[in-house]
């Protein structure tokens, strides 16, 4: 009896391996006019209008920038330890090629003293092959300084020096985001430290939001890695190469 990955599927229309950016772009313009209507928790209600902005911007500019941030303690934090500045940003724009990126950061500020970097995590998505060097097209990686809005917050270059921006590797592959579901990881991740987060993470509202973008982010990824894990392609190439432009055959 044939396993599932040695059976030959008939030949079709190859699945796309993620949402291409230009669609990226439609849902996230369709996402943020959606969260900007939720009853958001008190310390993140002046995102509202940051996701109204982007709402716009998406449909009207063929673009998008977006920087929002908010505090909460770490949870394993000591008694006396300052909380974390937790930084959300993304950048969609249809230009040749395409930008579509999301960076979470964490920082924290010692009483008056310069903020500092803790992490800082990028997920970009790149449906052009790099031409110097192999890229997956969905990866993650620890790089940037310091940008404008991260500047407006108190960053400075030299917050970001020790993680030495100008060295991009490794790129890890890693799954498509959104908005929504960057917002969600970092939620997730703080949400046990703050009563508002936990009830606004759990609320019906919200996850309608975070399943709508599973469905229309995460959805063809996974639709293409199970079609290639079911066939018997599986034997003669590898999906992670795939993803760093490689040829399938």
């Amino acid at each position: 009896m044939a396993l599932p990955r040695d059976r030959v599927l008939k030949a079709q229309t190859p699945l796309p391996r993620c949402l291409p950016v230009r669609n990226l772009l439609q849902f996230e313009g369709r996402s943020f006019s959606h969260m900007a209507t939720l009853n958001w928790p008190p310390n993140l209600s002046r995102w509202k209008d940051e996701m109204a902005k982007a709402a716009k911007d998406a449909k009207t500019q063929a673009s998008f920038h977006m920087a929002v941030s908010f505090q909460a303690q770490a949870p394993r934090a000591r008694a006396d330890e300052p909380p974390h500045d937790i930084h959300l940003g993304a950048q969609v724009i249809l230009n040749n090629p395409p930008i579509a990126t999301y960076s979470l950061m964490i920082g924290q500020r010692h009483d008056s003293s310069k903020p500092r970097v803790l992490r800082r995590m990028h997920f970009d998505l790149q449906e052009q092959p790099g031409t110097h060097e192999p890229k997956p097209m969905l990866h993650l990686h620890v790089a940037g300084g310091c940008l404008p809005a991260l500047g407006r917050a108190g960053y400075d270059d030299a917050a970001f020096e020790h993680l030495i921006p100008s060295l991009e590797k490794p790129r890890i592959p890693c799954l498509p985001q959104s908005f929504a579901l960057l917002v969600h990881v970092a939620l997730l991740e703080y949400h046990t430290t703050d009563h508002r987060l936990g009830a606004f993470v759990r609320s019906p509202s919200w996850l309608s939001v975070v399943s709508d973008a599973e469905s229309e982010v995460l959805r063809p990824f996974f639709l293409h890695g199970n079609t290639w894990l079911s066939s018997a392609r599986l034997k003669a190439a590898s999906l992670i190469s795939v993803f760093y432009g490689m040829p399938a055959e």
